[in-house]
């Protein structure tokens, strides 16, 4: 494996994972941020203390920066580990920067509001055609604290080019961090938004009080219908069944730790209006449901739960009275 100079732009828990993870495999890795005590922690310190806490070490080799400029000379390979809504100016902002062979890498799940876009799609977009096939998503089952801690982790590493797919592999798999290319961004991408509006919709069944049964009731009518969306939309079914599917479904569906599933549990516990008054993280599946929604009516695809939580958490209908019409929808024939 040759080594890469790799720029890394986001130095929050996903951008300080990976550049421990690419650190460790041999190359040369930057990190950029624009918070000067998360630059100062991984740089002193070794650390990245409001995301891992005091205990994980950062690889002595990562370096890190608040100068832009700085970077993306590390541009053999560029890490967006950045929100959605910092994607468009993030990608104006590298642009002079890439090479023909440099490969832009997508850490993010989810849609980009005016397009109504998955952000890999949107990046995409907004790059000359001819740089369109560097760009690859990591998806799949994973928490940015448990790559951290090097647990045993399988992601999909997906681009329209198979051998930009292949390519990410050799720069990211390691022993712990296994890597599987797939040339089907499409459906990874959407598969990738989708489940989150799942988890929500989990969520609210478990604070309502039903239990397991009901969750995997939902989580396989989920499943159908994201592979419907993937169908119409031009990706490949085969893909719901992976990583980027199936595999992130469950995790996000079933765990503490996914802020979707908890937010949706939280919602059933007490109200949408009072979860929305306290709660202070981003919760994608939110945003995520208000897009599904719309793109469900423009292509005339059944969406029962994404009609649930669309008419429970966007238009305000009443949440005991929609769930029960929930269930007729997914188990009354």
């Amino acid at each position: 494996m040759s080594i890469k100079k790799i720029g890394i732009i986001g130095s929050g828990a996903w951008g300080t994972a990976m550049a421990s993870v690419l650190a460790e495999n041999g190359h040369e890795v930057c990190v950029y941020g624009i918070d000067e005590n998360e630059i100062n922690d991984i740089s002193v310190k070794r650390k990245n203390a409001k995301y891992f806490g005091e205990y994980y070490r950062v690889h002595d080799n990562v370096k890190a920066t608040l100068d832009f400029g700085e970077v993306v000379k590390y541009n053999d390979v560029l890490v967006l580990a950045v929100p959605s809504f910092a994607i468009k100016e993030t990608i104006e902002k590298i642009k002079p920067y890439v090479k023909n062979d440099t490969i832009i890498v997508n850490l993010a799940k989810g849609f980009e509001a005016e397009t109504k876009k998955t952000v890999g799609q949107f990046i995409r977009s907004l790059l000359p055609f001819g740089l369109r096939k560097n760009v690859v998503s990591l998806l799949g089952p994973t928490y940015a604290t448990e790559v951290a801690e090097k647990q045993v982790t399988a992601i999909t590493a997906s681009a329209d080019s198979f051998e930009t797919s292949k390519k990410a592999k050799e720069i990211f798999q390691n022993d712990y961090l296994r890597v599987f290319p797939n040339n089907d961004p499409i459906g990874s991408e959407y598969c990738s938004g989708l489940k989150n509006v799942i988890a929500l919709a989990c969520g609210i069944s478990d604070g309502l009080g039903y239990k397991v049964n009901t969750r995997s009731a939902i989580m396989t009518e989920g499943l159908k219908e994201i592979a419907e969306f993937v169908e119409s939309l031009g990706g490949n079914v085969k893909t719901c069944f992976g990583l980027a599917g199936v595999g992130d479904l469950v995790l996000t569906c079933s765990s503490n730790t996914s802020r979707n599933y908890t937010a949706g549990y939280e919602i059933g516990k007490t109200s949408v209006e009072e979860f929305l008054y306290l709660n202070r993280k981003t919760v994608e599946g939110v945003f995520a449901a208000e897009i599904a929604y719309e793109i469900a009516k423009e292509n005339n695809l059944k969406a029962p739960l994404i009609e649930f939580i669309y008419d429970v958490l966007i238009a305000k209908k009443d949440m005991l009275s929609e769930i029960t019409i929930l269930k007729d929808k997914i188990i009354g024939d």
